[in-house]
């Protein structure tokens, strides 16, 4: 006897137009089985009882494991205006894809930053709510929050030497290597690693 999910298997391959031979095949069931089941005679196992396949009652109903489409509602002015639920959906999903530059996506794969900078192009793109963007990258707000000062202006970690480099490196004309600048940083006495130096020199 076949379980109730081999039968919705076999039964979903059928209605997507395969024959029943294949979607035998499909399923993992014997052909004598599918082919009596493709005439309409169900078994006990997925129907509760002998019936045919017009008599039984449509599945129910289950909740959507992806995000609510009314995350993606679209906005009520501007270029995205127009479009439907399902157009922005795909839009959003372009955009990742195209922006991770990966076969797939998986949310839990990405940091909350960059999640961040990624919803951030998104709304300067797209002029979608934060609603839309938070629940399509599966960012809780206040983490999007944290993370939206940080992303819109990085720390300049170099910004205490940078100007100190700048002009030691332009008082010997541009001729001073990295190591002479950091030479003369040191009699400064401004402490910093001799990378860091050549980096900005």
């Amino acid at each position: 006897m076949y379980s109730r999910e081999k039968v919705e298997l076999f039964l979903l391959a059928t209605e997507d137009g395969m024959g029943p031979t294949a979607a035998a095949k499909f399923a993992g069931v014997s052909v004598g089985a599918a082919k009596k089941w493709a005439t309409g005679h169900l078994p006990h196992s997925y129907t509760g009882a002998r019936c045919r396949i017009g008599a039984r009652k449509p599945p129910r109903k289950e909740a959507s494991l992806g995000p609510d489409k009314s995350t993606y509602a679209p906005p009520a002015t501007g270029p995205l205006a127009g479009l439907n639920e399902d157009q922005i959906e795909n839009l959003l999903l372009r955009a990742v894809l195209a922006d991770l530059k990966a076969e797939g996506w998986d949310p839990a794969s990405i940091s909350n930053r960059s999640k961040c900078e990624l919803g951030e192009r998104l709304r300067r793109a797209t002029a979608l709510p934060l609603r839309s963007i938070t629940g399509f990258l599966r960012i809780s707000k206040s983490s999007y929050e944290y993370w939206r000062p940080r992303v819109a202006a990085p720390r300049d970690r170099d910004a205490d030497i940078r100007d100190r480099v700048v002009r030691i490196f332009r008082e010997g004309s541009g001729c001073w290597g990295y190591r002479t600048v950091w030479a003369r940083l040191r009699r400064e006495g401004v402490r910093a690693s001799e990378k860091r130096v050549a980096l900005l020199a």
